[in-house]
């Protein structure tokens, strides 16, 4: 592994040639296991959810996997950023060849160096905090560059899901140094001790999160400004909260409909009934027309998941009817009687070889 003493790609669990599909469902399967939400109380895995967001972190973000396959952690510890040298031509060297770097953010006329953009000695003096011809930047000036978005799991229930609710979520990220205000230097130019010349301090934050009615597995809830921390007093990026909904006892989702199978006995199929049927709402009263059978489907309006755009699906009340495992004597009479008394044939017109 590079320098540094983190193996990120083993925190995942992944190989360090894993694509990025295979990093993202590697994170939201860890992420769902060690959430502190499905582990209330439990230090260990509260750790070790922060510790896959930090993995994650980097290795979703090209530029920062790109400089960690490159550098291992030592690349986010200090003060000094490599990816602000990309070398596009040859190096100097012995053969008197000039190396030519892209700067990247820094550019000719609107940084905070001029028209005519930095020098090495302002470069390096601004990152290392040097002295000489430094031009020392306030807090929060610089080449404002966006923080990335980031995305993190969040389990809901099925009535959370249908109805909307307001949760409290820990996130983990990398938020702007209030010390330096992101600027990695303190007004006199000299490095920040508290972030390290970063600019960023990672950060554990408590916020309260609503949770749209209608939402489904895979949908996508935006935190503006709670992605990680943007550099040189640039912008947050946005969270992405992936939503998994957890399986229900009874219910089950069909688009913005919900689905109940509803046992009966032979006797309230065939002489009808009025039942209480559980609902999102609460039980409710559902006639049973006489001469039901096993599969018959009733409807039960707006009684279904909200709708994003507004109104409410069905509830769909599907019969299953449920024969007693033992009958007594007089229970087999009655049943033959009856059997003889209805004779018909329910296969009737059924294609047979």
């Amino acid at each position: 592994m590079a320098n540094g003493n983190k193996d990120y790609y083993a925190v995942l669990g992944v190989s360090r040639t894993a694509s990025d599909d295979e990093i993202k469902k590697a994170y939201r399967k860890l992420a769902r296991k060690d959430h502190p939400d499905v582990n209330p109380g439990n230090k260990q895995a509260e750790a070790k959810f922060k510790e896959i967001g930090e993995a994650y972190d980097v290795l979703s973000d090209p530029e920062k996997r790109r400089r960690y396959d490159q550098f291992g952690q030592a690349a986010f510890d200090g003060g000094f950023d490599p990816s602000l040298f990309r070398r596009r031509g040859g190096g100097a060297g012995r053969g008197g060849r000039t190396a030519s770097f892209d700067f990247g953010p820094f550019t000719a006329g609107g940084g905070p160096f001029g028209a005519e953009g930095p020098s090495f000695e302002d470069l390096f003096s601004d990152l290392l905090g040097g002295a000489g011809r430094r031009r020392a930047r306030a807090p929060g000036a610089g080449f404002g560059v966006r923080g990335a978005d980031l995305e993190q799991a969040i389990v809901v229930t099925f009535e959370e899901a249908a109805r909307g609710a307001t949760r409290d979520l820990e996130i983990v990220r990398d938020a702007a140094c209030e010390a330096c205000r992101g600027a990695g230097v303190l007004s006199r130019g000299q490095t920040c001790p508290t972030c390290l010349g970063r600019g960023r301090v990672r950060r554990s934050e408590r916020v309260s999160v609503k949770i749209p009615a209608g939402v489904e597995t895979g949908s996508r809830i935006r935190l503006a400004g709670k992605g990680g921390a943007g550099t040189g007093g640039g912008p947050a990026g946005d969270l992405f909260l992936v939503v998994e909904v957890t399986p229900h006892r009874w219910f089950r989702r069909e688009g913005d409909d919900v689905r109940l199978e509803l046992p009966v006995t032979v006797a309230e199929a065939a002489l009808g009934t009025r039942v209480d049927v559980p609902t999102l709402d609460g039980p409710v009263s559902l006639t049973v027309p006489p001469g039901s059978s096993s599969g018959t489907t009733l409807r039960l309006r707006e009684r279904g998941i909200q709708r994003l755009k507004g109104g409410r699906g069905d509830q769909l009340v599907t019969l299953r009817i449920v024969l007693p495992k033992t009958l007594d004597e007089t229970s087999r009479a009655l049943l033959e009687e009856f059997a003889r008394r209805t004779a018909f044939d329910p296969r009737a017109g059924l294609w047979r070889p």
